[in-house]
């Protein structure tokens, strides 16, 4: 890391931001759950649908998003999401009934696509060919850093002013911070590049979209990336809640909530690192079959000791797969069109993302308990493992058709 020149510290530094701003302030969303119960009367379910159609929206927008990604600068799509997203939450701030909230959580999706995952990992993926895990890690960890210190003050804000003023608490750094910033540093490509479409992309390594969708790598990841989507946000979402419904205190559930968000940061630069030495096909698997495992010792939160086990581990996990997956995806793929095939990717990514909470809530409302819906959890996510450790590294060192039966659709 020590061999990275000035600007491309800086470019980090710009990617960590609108990680930690945006990215960061959306995992909350846990914290305005039972707020926004308390105050409309809403269900556990229909709550969790404002997180379930943001999620469908981000996905959708993703692939928009990674077309624009392979033809426009960078820029633009991080400043414009960070206006539209910090625009949204403003809006948030104001609305009293169901339909208005849930049409501003589908409007921040489309700014989450801009800022955050997918556009990041397109630009590591062009700036870095060495340690790309590593700074892929580093740059990630920026939503790790904001969910673990935004965490802790929206819930307090909350408590003392409520959830409208919590809305506008991470409105504003997205609109004031994130869009400039974006602006004045973030680029897809190294200065002295064409940002769009050169001869040199098009003779890069990888596949066009239509060869890569043949591939059964590609299918594989389709199922890795829906899986890692369930197994996430189903828990996420609702761990707060959770654990209040177990006797925590508001408080410590919120508490509880930043330290595993701090634990995470730990998580994506050894997994990260990790998949620069052993490979991201093995390191992706064994990230899905942790996460199995640990949404089972969920179940037996209500023991603090079992509960700290839990917000170590799972933090360790919980978005390191954001980190090795686009690796898995460069390392099969190529990055011809990195960003396209990303975007495709993001589609069923965030499928699994907007059926999780919405099921798992729909569990809690009908059995009062939430034991059921981390089990299935857990089955997928070991699924997950399964279509990730199937990929096959280096399909585009030939062409489609002259690949073994094996390795193709």
């Amino acid at each position: 890391m020590g061999r990275l020149q000035r600007r491309e510290w800086i470019l980090i530094g710009g990617l960590f931001a609108s990680m930690f701003l945006i990215m960061g302030a959306n995992d909350t969303f846990g914290i305005f759950l039972t707020p926004l119960v308390n105050s409309f009367g809403w269900s556990h379910a229909q709550v969790s649908l404002l997180f379930t159609s943001e999620s469908i929206a981000l996905g959708l927008s993703a692939t928009t998003v990674g077309w624009l990604l392979d033809r426009i600068d960078a820029r633009w799509l991080f400043g414009f999401g960070a206006l539209l997203s910090g625009s949204c939450y403003l809006a948030a701030s104001r609305v009293d009934s169901f339909a208005p909230m849930l049409i501003i959580f589908i409007l921040v999706g489309a700014g989450l696509a801009s800022t955050t995952f997918l556009p990041l990992s397109v630009v590591v993926t062009n700036w870095f060919e060495e340690e790309r895990g590593l700074v892929m890690g580093i740059a990630m960890s920026g939503e790790m850093f904001g969910a673990m210190i935004i965490a802790l003050v929206v819930s307090a804000v909350v408590g003392h002013a409520g959830w409208r003023i919590g809305f506008i608490t991470i409105a504003l750094p997205m609109i004031l911070i994130v869009a400039p910033l974006s602006f004045a540093v973030i680029r897809t490509h190294r200065p002295g590049r064409n940002t769009t479409r050169s001869d040199d992309e098009d003779s890069a390594p990888g596949f066009e979209v239509r060869e890569a969708i043949a591939t059964r790598s590609f299918w594989m990841l389709v199922i890795a990336y829906v899986c890692w989507g369930y197994s996430f946000g189903a828990p996420f979402t609702q761990l707060v809640s959770y654990l209040i419904g177990l006797g925590y205190q508001p408080g410590s559930a919120a508490l509880a909530f930043s330290m595993m968000m701090g634990v995470a940061i730990m998580g994506e630069l050894t997994f990260g690192f990790a998949a620069d030495r052993f490979g991201a096909r093995p390191v992706a698997a064994v990230i899905f079959a942790i996460t199995a495992l640990i949404q089972i010792v969920l179940l037996a939160a209500v023991h603090v000791a079992t509960l700290v086990i839990f917000v170590v581990i799972n933090g360790l996990v919980i978005e390191s797969a954001m980190v090795v997956l686009p690796i898995v995806l460069a390392d099969s793929m190529g990055v011809k069109r990195f960003g396209s095939l990303n975007g495709l990717l993001w589609l069923p990514l965030c499928l699994g993302v907007a059926l999780g909470p919405v099921i798992s809530g729909k569990i809690f409302d009908v059995t009062g308990s939430y034991a059921h819906a981390f089990q299935i959890s857990a089955a997928i996510a070991m699924i997950g493992a399964i279509a990730a450790f199937s990929t096959v590294t280096g399909h585009f060192a030939v062409r489609n058709e002259d690949l073994p039966s094996e390795i193709r659709a």
